[in-house]
């Protein structure tokens, strides 16, 4: 891999003497009888439309070099992002990527200039392409906890909402942790201070979650993968994992989830089946395997709209952190998830006896 940041990008950029009259202004000044004009030839900083322009060049310039044979660039701005099989190759896409670029009259800053190398860093992010394993840099890292720490007033909060939005395509589960701050911050005015009570049992995570080293996301994980198949219906929870399975009935043991929606009913599930076979799980990648798609979609996406679903997220973001597993899930048709649905039934006459080859279940909700 390969990184390569532009110099004063858009100064770089020319402007057509056309459109000067809208980057200029003219001064009369003490002593002068006729004004004096001052014209910016070249791409404004804090122009509206700047950085739509250069987004327009340097994805032109991505085309090109896809059209040479550079399949692998990335452009954001003026950061540029080459990957390859092999050293030779991404030495090659690097050294054309810096040819064009200086051809075209574009700066680099040789000081950020990264690779070919195995981990590089870019926008903040490092890759580590022998690990696998995508995490926040050490700067970055700092900065988030002093915001963190900060009284926040609702720009302040705004401010700090978009750096944990994009945090979170690092640290998992930092979605589930920043809807509600999002939440708070669209019921509030610009002028208005912030009660963060709501809000501190987020913050707090985030705090804590910054100062773990070993808290990353996995481009791809080679542990040992568990799969945990589970199913609700209206008046009970049914999971199966290796052999095991687990029964739990919604009045006795878990009241509240009554009259919850079937949605989270088949999260909550989820959750009680991992608490369930927690010492299995450790340091493994858990696949569940469920027949509900709204359940599917949650749990890969992180995060909910639903209250009591992301409440049921927080929880399962927590246990995942202390067992250091990785949560995916996958949907399949519900007359393929016989088993579990077979278990969520138990009450009812004549099921007990289909299970009677396996392990008794444990019927409290953990």
């Amino acid at each position: 891999m390969a990184k390569v940041d532009l110099k004063s990008a858009y100064r770089s950029v020319r402007i057509h003497p056309s459109s000067t009259q809208w980057t200029g202004l003219h001064w009369t000044f003490e002593g002068d009888s006729a004004p004096t004009f001052q014209r910016d030839s070249r791409l404004p900083f804090g122009d509206r439309k700047a950085p739509a322009i250069f987004h327009r060049l340097t994805q032109s310039i991505r085309r090109h070099l896809r059209r040479q044979g550079f399949d692998a660039v990335v452009v954001y701005l003026d950061d540029f992002f080459i990957c390859a099989p092999t050293f030779g190759e991404c030495q090659a896409a690097l050294n054309s990527v810096i040819g064009l670029l200086r051809s075209l009259g574009f700066g680099i800053a040789w000081e950020k200039v990264e690779g070919p190398s195995k981990q590089v860093t870019f926008l903040g992010v490092t890759i580590n392409s022998q690990s696998g394993i995508l995490s926040l840099d050490t700067v970055k890292t700092t900065h988030l906890i002093a915001h963190l720490q900060r009284c926040l007033t609702h720009k302040q909060l705004q401010r700090l909402a978009g750096k944990l939005s994009w945090a979170s395509n690092v640290i998992p589960w930092g979605r589930t942790h920043v809807r509600r701050i999002f939440a708070i911050m669209n019921t509030k005015a610009d002028h208005h201070k912030v009660r963060v009570q709501p809000l501190l049992e987020d913050l707090d995570w985030w705090t804590a979650v910054l100062q773990i080293p070993s808290l990353c996301r996995r481009i791809w994980d080679r542990r040992p993968t568990v799969t945990v198949r589970c199913d609700a219906s209206a008046d009970a929870g049914g999971a199966f994992c290796q052999g095991d399975w687990y029964y739990t009935a919604w009045l006795p043991d878990s009241p509240h989830l009554t009259s919850a929606h079937i949605n989270v009913k088949e999260l909550a599930i989820t959750v009680s089946a991992l608490h369930r076979w927690a010492p299995q799980l450790q340091r493994r990648h858990v696949v569940i395997v469920t027949d509900n798609s709204a359940a599917q979609a949650m749990l890969n996406k992180d995060t909910s709209p639903c209250s009591p679903a992301a409440r049921l997220l927080r929880q399962l973001s927590s246990l995942a952190i202390a067992l250091d597993i990785t949560v995916s899930a996958i949907h399949i048709p519900g007359a393929d998830n016989h088993i579990p649905d077979a278990i969520s039934r138990l009450h009812l006459p004549g099921q007990p006896s289909v299970w009677s080859p396996f392990s008794p279940p444990s019927l409290a909700l953990c």
